[in-house]
């Protein structure tokens, strides 16, 4: 588990300073220094560029992932590995853009009464696509061989640093605004670049057209398996992103922008989660082409301690100083409120369910995540369509709660009915009792005058509480053997 820890550790400290940089760009740049409609803009494109670069990839990053194990341990069959998976995601691309020009007039037309800008930019979403898939293709690569601190860093940190280098520039009138969206979708191109030269480096960048080591049947074998990954994973994908295209749809950019403000602060509490997501998906692949299932088992119950334990501290955290976070903003951006407070419990759930989906995804049963994520999407397009025009974006986070908790649910009973595995230990129920205790002691603290001095007062007051009560409590047999080893040294 060294690995897991060290790198988990790395990739978390990444996520961390991207979360910060990223809150600097979404916070306190982008939705001052950009009209609503511009920042609505860049939110709708990265999120058609993220979807639509699921569905091209065709499953090739969950394939490499998953069949690596079997034949990309050979140094010399890498490079066949590699540019296999290479060329079936251009092959998606190429459908996906044939497909897109096809429905292109509805596309904008949908978007037509609420924005013209998202027509003028259209073009956009083809280019942040490629660029998307070939950087996840290489990203999960990197992660079959625990290679996983670079791409996170690169992804999370500086990507965020060229936007906000990027709106500052348009801000002090340098660059007009055609200038700063072209390089908003190019930046993803330039840390492609870089990840491609840090492969290259480390001499895992092969390229060969020879694939007979695969054979017939295990190609099959993992087309079925993409196959279905197109269908569930990237179902899934779409489902995570469809509120913020709907109200695009649906409403305007404008709300798109006050939507995307809020529900970036709510997945701030999956930073933990993404950070050990990255190095446990290798450890459950390597650990069902073991067939070790206590190993499995023992991966799901730990994240579902420990990811509850770190999500419900920033839950605390965030909902607790919602009111002085919207007081940083435009007056208009606190429409947001009630979509942070649905959005961070969403993630909270998610975090206490732990890793279903990649449990599931990498098992025999891995075809339930097509039935599951089909009846997602479904859900919250429902749930969206019915909730936006009347609550408006708090309709919006509304139905995507209730559709994690419908997915989420389901996949944890098929996970115990055939697997006999649950996420939860007694110490979950310890953790969502602490987080309520440490709620009420800090909900009731007057306001103070000072917007700076409330925050740091009821962020310091959360830490005082809960971490030592969760030592002392052992709410997480993880997290005391952590503090005590600590303090084996200290004295």
């Amino acid at each position: 588990m060294g690995i897991v820890v060290k790198q988990g550790f790395f990739n978390s400290f990444w996520l961390a300073v991207g979360i910060v940089i990223g809150y600097v760009n979404t916070i306190l740049l982008f939705p001052v220094f950009l009209t609503a409609d511009q920042f609505g803009l860049t939110r709708v494109l990265w999120a058609a560029g993220s979807v639509f670069a699921q569905f091209a990839l065709l499953g090739s990053p969950q394939i490499l992932v998953k069949y690596f194990p079997n034949f990309g341990k050979e140094l010399k069959n890498r490079g066949g590995f590699l540019s296999l998976m290479l060329v079936i995601s251009l092959i998606g691309f190429i459908v996906f853009v044939g497909g897109a020009f096809l429905f292109r007039g509805k596309i904008i037309d949908s978007y037509a009464n609420q924005s013209a800008l998202f027509a003028d930019n259209f073009g956009f979403i083809f280019v942040i696509t490629f660029f998307f898939m070939y950087f996840t293709v290489l990203e999960a690569y990197l992660r079959a061989l625990f290679k996983t601190t670079v791409a996170g860093f690169l992804k999370n940190v500086l990507l965020r640093i060229f936007w906000l280098v990027l709106v500052l520039l348009y801000y002090k009138k340098f660059i007009d605004f055609e200038t700063f969206i072209f390089w908003f979708v190019f930046a993803y191109g330039v840390i492609l670049f870089i990840l491609l030269a840090y492969a290259a480096i480390l001499k895992e960048l092969a390229f060969s057209f020879r694939i007979r080591f695969i054979g017939k049947e295990n190609l099959k074998a993992m087309t079925q398996f993409g196959l279905f990954v197109i269908l569930g994973g990237s179902t899934a994908y779409l489902a995570s992103y469809i509120d913020i295209l709907m109200v695009g749809g649906m409403i305007n950019l404008e709300n798109v922008a006050f939507y995307s403000v809020a529900f970036y602060l709510g997945t701030v509490i999956m930073l933990p989660y993404n950070g050990a997501s990255n190095i446990l998906i290798p450890i459950i692949s390597e650990g069902y082409a073991q067939n070790n299932l206590k190993k499995i088992k023992e991966i799901y119950q730990q994240a579902s301690v420990n990811l509850s334990l770190t999500g419900m501290l920033i839950f605390l955290g965030i909902w607790l100083n919602a009111d002085n976070i919207f007081k940083l903003l435009p007056p208009e951006y606190a429409a947001g409120k009630y979509v942070l407070l649905f959005i961070a419990l969403t993630k909270l759930f998610s975090s206490a369910i732990g890793i279903n989906g990649f449990i599931l995804q990498f098992s025999p049963h891995y075809r339930i995540l097509l039935w599951s994520n089909i009846a997602f999407l479904i859900f919250v397009v429902v749930s969206n369509y019915f909730l936006i025009p009347p609550l408006g974006i708090t309709g919006a986070a509304v139905a995507t709660f209730l559709s994690q908790i419908f997915v989420n649910t389901i996949q944890m009973a098929f996970i115990y009915g055939k697997m006999k595995m649950l996420p939860f230990r007694l110490e979950n129920l310890k953790i969502f009792v602490l987080g309520g205790l440490v709620y009420l002691a800090v909900v009731f603290i007057p306001e103070q005058k000072n917007l700076i001095v409330d925050i740091g007062l009821r962020s310091a007051i959360i830490l005082l509480l809960y971490l030592p009560l969760a030592y002392f409590w052992k709410a997480s047999s993880e997290y005391t053997g952590f503090i005590n080893k600590w303090l084996r040294k200290i004295f």
